[in-house]
Formats: C-alpha cells, sequence, structure tokens
C-alpha cells in the first residue's frame, strides 16, 4: 500500500482522483475523501474549500472472481 504524501512534499503531477485527508474548514474536521487533482483540488466537480493536507493514488480495486 502506499503511503501519506503531504501536499508540503509535493502534489500530484497527473490529472486523476487521488485518496485525500483534508480539513473542513467550517468546523475544522478532519476527513478522508477521493478528489480530484486538476491544478486545484475538485470534490464532487467543483472546487474544493476544504484544507487537503496529505493525498495518495487509489489502490486497485479488488480483483472479481468468475
Amino acid at each position: 500500500m502506499n503511503e501519506w504524501i503531504p501536499v508540503t512534499e509535493r502534489m500530484p503531477i497527473e490529472n486523476d482522483r487521488y485518496l485525500t485527508v483534508s480539513i473542513e474548514p467550517w468546523f475544522g474536521t478532519t476527513g478522508v475523501d477521493i478528489m480530484r487533482w486538476s491544478g486545484v483540488w475538485m470534490y464532487d466537480g467543483r472546487q474544493t474549500e476544504a484544507k487537503v493536507t496529505h493525498w495518495m493514488p487509489l489502490p486497485e480495486p479488488p480483483k472479481e472472481e468468475v
């Protein structure tokens, strides 16, 4: 499994979806979400106001047995 990468260390290179840790601005709560990186962090199709602190690539989905 990948390790969390601090945004202070580096940002993603590819325009893709990532697992993120962020702080919600109004209540200060921390959450884990899937967000898209496209030069800014996007959540649910729009730029998020949450402060993303860490990210990692999404893991591979499980292999379904046929």
